[in-house]
């Protein structure tokens, strides 16, 4: 997210740290993004994952299904 003075990372460590029981699923535009460690603890992994643009956006359904379970 590109948000005035916060980015995608922060948002989701905020909103982690106050909802913690929340879910993520990153879709970004930036080829080089990884997860960082410090998201990976709050438990979002590499198959959250998703780079624009999404070639099956069956993928990102399946993901966010998964994470609603």
């Amino acid at each position: 997210m590109r948000l005035p003075g916060v980015d995608g990372n922060t948002s989701i460590k905020r909103l982690s740290s106050v909802h913690p029981d929340l879910k993520f699923v990153v879709h970004t535009g930036s080829i080089d993004y990884s997860v960082p460690d410090d998201l990976k603890h709050l438990g979002i992994s590499e198959s959250c994952l998703f780079q624009k643009p999404v070639p099956d956006m069956g993928q990102l359904a399946d993901a966010i299904r998964a994470l609603a379970r």
